[in-house]
This record gives C-alpha cells, sequence and structure tokens, in this order.
C-alpha cells in the first residue's frame, strides 16, 4: 500500500482501475483497503474503479453501501471508459 502511495504521488493525473476478480471474500481490513486507496487517489484528484467482484463480496459491497464511496463496474471495458449499467 505505500509503494502503491508513494508511486501515485508522482503522477500528475491518476485513474486507477483494480480488479476485484479474485478475492471471494473481504473482511474489516479488506473493505478498508479500498477506501483507503479512494482517500489517497481522491487527494491526487483521481479516481479508483473496482470491477470484476464476485458475488459475495458484490453482496457485501451491497449491504454496506459500498456504491456510495466507491464506483463498482461489472467489468474492466465498463470501468476503464465509465460506463455503469
Amino acid at each position: 500500500m505505500q509503494c502503491m502511495q508513494r508511486t501515485l504521488t508522482q503522477q500528475t493525473q491518476v485513474r486507477v482501475a483494480l480488479n476485484m476478480s479474485r478475492p471471494a471474500f473481504l473482511d474489516s481490513v479488506g473493505l478498508g483497503t479500498p477506501i483507503e486507496c479512494q482517500r489517497t487517489i481522491q487527494q491526487l484528484h483521481g479516481n479508483l474503479r473496482l470491477f470484476g467482484l464476485q458475488r459475495p463480496v458484490q453482496t457485501l459491497f451491497d449491504l454496506m453501501r459500498m456504491h456510495h464511496i466507491l464506483a463498482v463496474y461489472p467489468d474492466e471495458d465498463r470501468a476503464l471508459h465509465g460506463h455503469r449499467p
């Protein structure tokens, strides 16, 4: 995470699409990490987009109303081009 932050602070315009297709479960730390990344990226006037959430993770995001905090897309193409379903 710190390495990522150092790299991001060296960029002038930050756009990050994060593939979330591998985690089948997230605990509170797992939920907090993308939020922390989003805050860092927003400070750099950029945005974070998540895509490819597995069903259990998507259900958790829905229950926690994470879509109010993070941009979630169904696939990489939509995340990269900003097209929500």
